[in-house]
């Protein structure tokens, strides 16, 4: 089964706003769950797969990450994954071994789940500066993005790094005006041409990332090269063959394994010149950037988005906003400084948002900053691997939550397991369909109850929710403290109770609920007095002021 472009391109779906008339001539609510849409389906948002025999940051495969959520007996049953992978759309066709099975059309033959193309990827743009021995950050945001529904679509462009080089011909340094070498996270590279002579030499670097690339001639191994060195070492012969028959060849080149070198996951290959012996002695060149060198893989559409030197946050979330994908700020608690003068200060921008690179997004009026024209759908206010841990002072992001939402923004809350390797269950978001059964699940109505806020999350406790004129009720499952928070504060509560109601009375900007209690089935969690208590949170119901 594969995949064409984005599923929900700009134009065909525009989530509705319902307002409530009827509440007060001087106000109306804006209710995320007014489509009452009848059958819930857990769905796990943030996942990593293992796509490459060398790839440990996440060693379970894709199809036994959704076999985990489809068998899972839990109440309501997973229906929804998304493979969220770094700068990566994980497909089956791009895995190894390949998802593609025989007589079965469903991604890596798993049927009876929704798998829903994504990945993480980073916003904004940093450079190291040596002088300083620092980072820069360019534009004052460096973060993770998760990406729903990102497009399977391949762009133009190789997932090479492309050099170009001061010497040519000159045997300094290389013997073509440019260079290709892979990036991590295309692999399988290779790259391909198809010459008529009787032998070949290639021409690369070797190098500390360097790998090991086996070479395949007409379809058939004939050898393998070892690009590593401890140093750089260019202009280099790194794999010859001659003697061959006189005819059509077709040679490819393919990244195999990593070898010597010490990076941690994967290995590099590049090319510089391939030279082709003809049957009367002559040799031809063909530089890196020749058009008869084929390589693979291209890019995918939204991992290509505009990124890095020159390109702020505002061109990809316009972009990926219009192509229909639905954009989470990851785990926005980052990591924190856990002891000394810095404690509690935030250490990782790179995977989380400080307040002022929020500002930077959604705009702060107070102090004069404007918001990104498309601002990312929802921020994961729960992520397992984050805020169970002292990672963030075992602190889930409802603070930065309620610090948006009190300027007005309008932003939907998911919860995660960021699974690795193992699928905890300790994170989900459940969304709110129109399918009987999970197979009857399609990517439209998930997608429009997504970005319409038709969902809760959870890290424990289910809930329903009901909305009547200016009557807010939550359910619980089982008896529990049910929370009503509005500009940070909580302004309702009741302990130990099935149900709980707060009339909404006009002045509160936004009205979201929490749902908490403790089960002794719930991992123990030691640290930030946790235990085995967990909450799940309703999306916010928004009052707007005439």
């Amino acid at each position: 089964m594969k995949l064409h472009g984005s599923f929900i391109k700009k134009g065909l779906f525009i989530p509705a706003i319902i307002l409530f008339t009827g509440c007060s001539p001087n106000w109306d609510i804006i209710n995320p769950y007014e489509n009452e849409k009848p059958f819930p389906y857990k769905a796990s948002l943030h996942n990593h797969s293992h796509y490459h025999p060398e790839w440990g940051h996440a060693p379970h495969p894709s199809d036994k990450r959704l076999l985990d959520y489809r068998d899972y007996d839990t109440e309501p049953e997973y229906g929804i994954v998304s493979i969220t992978e770094h700068e990566r759309v994980t497909t089956p066709w791009n895995t190894i071994p390949s998802g593609l099975v025989e007589e079965n059309e469903a991604p890596w033959g798993v049927e009876g789940i929704l798998w829903i193309p994504g990945n993480e990827t980073i916003i904004g743009y940093r450079e190291r500066d040596d002088w300083r021995d620092d980072w820069v950050y360019h534009g004052g945001i460096f973060g993770e993005v998760l990406v729903i529904n990102a497009s399977t679509e391949q762009t133009n462009e190789i997932n090479w790094a492309k050099y170009q080089h001061p010497f040519t011909r000159s045997g300094l340094l290389y013997q073509s005006d440019y260079s290709h070498e892979t990036n991590r996270s295309g692999l399988p590279a290779s790259v391909e041409i198809d010459f008529s002579g009787v032998g070949f030499r290639w021409f690369a670097c070797k190098e500390p990332d360097g790998g090991i690339a086996g070479v395949y001639l007409n379809e058939k191994k004939v050898g393998e090269t070892n690009l590593y060195s401890s140093a750089e070492i260019c202009n280099q012969q790194v794999f010859a063959l001659e003697d061959l028959e006189n005819k059509m060849h077709s040679l490819k080149i393919v990244y195999e394994r990593k070898g010597d070198t010490e990076r941690r996951w994967f290995g590099r290959i590049n090319m510089d010149m391939l030279t082709v012996i003809k049957a009367d002695g002559r040799e031809v060149d063909y530089g890196a950037d020749h058009k008869k060198l084929s390589y693979q893989p291209y890019k995918y559409e939204h991992v290509a988005h505009p990124k890095g030197k020159g390109h702020g946050v505002e061109e990809p979330l316009r972009m990926l906003s219009q192509d229909g994908c639905f954009l989470v700020l990851a785990h926005p608690n980052s990591r924190l400084v856990t002891e000394g003068e810095h404690k509690g200060t935030q250490l990782w921008t790179s995977a989380g948002f400080t307040y002022d690179e929020l500002d930077i997004l959604f705009g702060n009026k107070e102090k004069g900053i404007p918001s990104v024209s498309h601002p990312p759908h929802a921020l994961e206010i729960g992520n397992r691997g984050y805020d169970f841990s002292e990672r963030t002072g075992y602190r889930n992001a409802e603070e930065k939550w309620d610090y948006l939402l009190s300027q007005g923004h309008r932003l939907n809350g998911i919860a995660s397991d960021d699974s690795h390797g193992t699928t905890p269950f300790e994170g989900w978001t459940v969304v709110y369909t129109n399918a009987e059964t999970r197979e009857d699940l399609t990517l439209e109505d998930v997608m429009e109850s997504l970005f319409a806020g038709n969902f809760y999350a959870s890290q424990g406790p289910n809930m329903h929710i009901e909305v009547e004129n200016n009557q807010f009720t939550i359910t619980a499952d089982q008896p529990a403290l049910i929370e009503f928070i509005s500009k940070g504060e909580v302004v309702h509560h009741k302990g130990n109770t099935l149900t709980a109601t707060y009339t909404i009375q006009g002045d509160e900007v936004y009205v979201r609920g929490r749902v908490t209690r403790e089960d002794s089935k719930w991992r123990y969690i030691g640290g930030g007095g946790i235990g085995h208590r967990r909450s799940a949170w309703t999306n916010p119901i928004y009052v707007v002021r005439h």
